[in-house]
């Protein structure tokens, strides 16, 4: 999924009867580990652990192309580091 700002709407049609059943609002920054539209000092640390010392509740959070492993990521975190998404 490519970072932005999402909006996710579920016809009630589809599921029961017509109108609009729910619309969720959310967004995606690769990097931005505890969800506030930025990837800053806080999420380093977090993809720092992760890198280093292997914690494993952070490895599937950073790991953008799914190779189980962070050495390869390390190229699309610092290019993500210092963005921040509007909001």
């Amino acid at each position: 999924m490519k970072d932005g700002n999402y909006t996710l709407s579920v016809a009630g049609g589809s599921l029961f009867d017509a109108g609009t059943f729910g619309t969720v609002n959310f967004h995606r920054l690769y990097g931005d580990s505890d969800g506030d539209r930025d990837v800053d000092g806080l999420d380093y640390g977090l993809f720092r652990a992760a890198w280093l010392f292997g914690q494993t509740q952070y490895i599937n959070l950073f790991d953008i192309n799914n190779s189980d492993i962070l050495d390869d990521d390390l190229d699309d975190f610092f290019a993500a580091f210092g963005r921040v998404l509007p909001g």
